[in-house]
């Protein structure tokens, strides 16, 4: 319970000059606990300025024993705050004296005893955390106002493409050309923070590959060459990259962004026809005389 003083006059008495003897009341007084989900656009793990906020987003206040307190989602500018008023569990609590002399000033004594709380943020969908889904602040004070309670949060990308028979040998993929399934495509590198990444996929059925929840960073890919074909071309995507023998590296990804057209092409030589059949008569009666057939 969160308090504060009221004074109610309960005898006035003179004693060269004037005496009050006041009683104190208690009274619930707010602490408020605010703060924004945005995403973190520089990776900072800080929210600037010009960085939105993300609306719609739950987030629940639990007292330090674990009991939900309050619950909340963000706004419009992904702002949320709680106004706490009468939470679980003890404190802070202010106590004044019941009474206490007025003589030309306020005389008394007060103590305070800190509760503490924890916040914590429900993930939303489509997004990488980047600082913490829990936070835990200490209310010690009246009126107290607990900003900047922030959870940041990053747009994951992309990277995608196919598989595909190159069958008219054009380099590219041409509308008709069909795709082949089940060929290993591997991702590796880092990302911003300098974490190794290393994930593996096949195409499906259509010859499509894409690896997804992405974090920015610098990537490559490796094809893993299908049987039955022979090595086509190598297709760079719309983020740019280095093209090598089933290989793609240095993809620069950014946050959000989706690298698209990340293609591997496979031919076919053409086979030479078998030798025609040769068809040999022989008479309707023969015999063999000194490995020699003749007519009999």
């Amino acid at each position: 319970m969160f308090e504060f003083l009221t004074r109610q006059p309960q005898s006035v008495a003179r004693l060269g000059g004037q005496l009050s003897i006041e009683k104190l009341e208690d009274r619930a007084v707010p602490a408020v606990i605010s703060g924004v989900t945005y995403q973190d656009l520089n990776l900072d793990g800080t929210r600037q300025a010009n960085e939105p906020g993300i609306s719609g987003v739950r987030i629940t206040l639990y007292s330090n024993d674990n009991q939900v307190v309050a619950t909340t989602t963000t706004d419009a500018n992904g702002r949320y705050q709680f106004t706490v008023r009468d939470a679980i569990g003890s404190g802070p609590t202010i106590r004044y004296p019941s009474k206490f002399f007025l003589l030309g000033g306020t005389y008394g004594r007060q103590t305070v005893q800190r509760q503490d709380f924890i916040i914590r943020q429900t993930q939303p969908e489509n997004w990488i955390n980047f600082t913490n889904n829990e936070l835990r602040v200490s209310v010690t004070q009246l009126n107290q106002q607990i900003t900047g309670q922030n959870f940041g949060e990053i747009l994951p990308g992309s990277i995608s493409g196919r598989v595909y028979y190159d069958a008219n040998k054009s380099g590219t993929f041409n509308s008709g050309e069909s795709g082949i399934a089940g060929v290993v495509i591997v991702l590796t590198g880092a990302d911003a923070f300098g974490n190794s990444v290393q994930l593996t996929t096949t195409t499906n059925a259509q010859g499509q590959y894409r690896f997804e929840g992405l974090m920015p960073g610098s990537y490559n890919l490796q094809e893993f060459q299908p049987t039955g074909y022979d090595q086509g071309s190598t297709n760079v995507g719309t983020l740019g990259g280095t093209a090598g023998l089933d290989t793609i590296s240095g993809v620069r990804l950014g946050q959000g962004e989706e690298g698209r057209e990340y293609n591997f092409g496979e031919t076919r030589n053409s086979v030479p026809p078998p030798d025609p059949i040769r068809t040999i008569t022989y008479p309707s009666k023969f015999f063999l005389l000194g490995g020699v057939y003749r007519r009999r």
